[in-house]
């Protein structure tokens, strides 16, 4: 706040404005308007990774094979979907919580650091597809998810989607831990934990609608097969997207 007396030209507040611009602090709207598209978008780039899209087809794929009917897919997918959200949530509000005790920028920056490192790994992965670093679930998660898979029960389905929600992380966890970073730095706890919500509904969005879709088998199967064809250009868009992110995330925090 400056305060000048009534017969100062403005020339004078002028010439302080643009002496002083860059150690002014930028409107809060702006700032909050800046973070929130940061999480949407973050959410939903984490969200769009062939993991769990492509655990999510083949269970909606064998339920139908065992010929359950729609509304129980529904409530085996909602089931999966909700424990997924959960377990997310619950990590990423014990990290949230480890943030507030370590230098908040510092673990921005390492986070922005993994962001740009998965994003970069999955675009190499698209261009080259015999690169032998892959961000993947590891071979004993996918027999355990298989094996809670099969049992096609609603208790089953939490299992399943517990499990996910646990194993996403060699997928995932980079721009999970950028974000972190950045609410850990730039929001109070209660502030932070609504934009983790919102995070978390974006990263399970894609997962919504996939299953919507392939309550219809044709439907289904056509999703399934585009997932099939294209998960190395999703791999590689996705990839270049977390790398960008990081990017910029990194020049925010410097």
């Amino acid at each position: 706040m400056k305060s000048y007396p009534p017969n100062t030209p403005i020339s004078e507040y002028l010439d302080w404005f643009a002496a002083n611009q860059s150690g002014l602090a930028e409107p809060a709207t702006n700032k909050q308007s800046l973070l929130l598209s940061t999480v949407l978008l973050t959410g939903l780039v984490d969200g769009i990774n062939p993991c769990a899209m492509a655990i999510l087809l083949f269970f909606i794929t064998f339920l139908f094979s065992i010929r359950k009917n729609r509304w129980a897919i529904a409530q085996m997918g909602a089931v999966y979907i909700s424990a997924v959200y959960v377990v997310y949530f619950l990590v990423g509000l014990w990290m949230l919580k480890v943030s507030g005790l370590a230098q908040r920028h510092w673990l921005v920056q390492v986070g922005a650091g993994l962001l740009i490192l998965f994003g970069l790994t999955n675009l190499l992965n698209a261009l080259f597809p015999k690169f032998p670093i892959r961000l993947e679930l590891p071979e004993i998660g996918k027999e355990g998810l298989k094996t809670w898979m099969y049992r096609a029960t609603l208790p089953a389905s939490l299992v399943l989607g517990t499990l996910m929600g646990l194993e996403s992380f060699p997928c995932s966890g980079g721009p999970y831990v950028a974000i972190l970073g950045l609410l850990g730095s730039q929001t109070e706890f209660w502030q932070g934990l609504a934009y983790l919500a919102l995070y978390n509904l974006m990263f399970v969005l894609p997962l919504v609608i996939i299953l919507g879709l392939s309550l219809n088998p044709v439907m289904g199967r056509k999703i399934q097969a585009w997932e099939r064809s294209s998960s190395r250009t999703v791999r590689g868009v996705t990839g270049a997207i977390m790398a960008l992110l990081g990017s910029g995330l990194l020049l925010w925090v410097l």
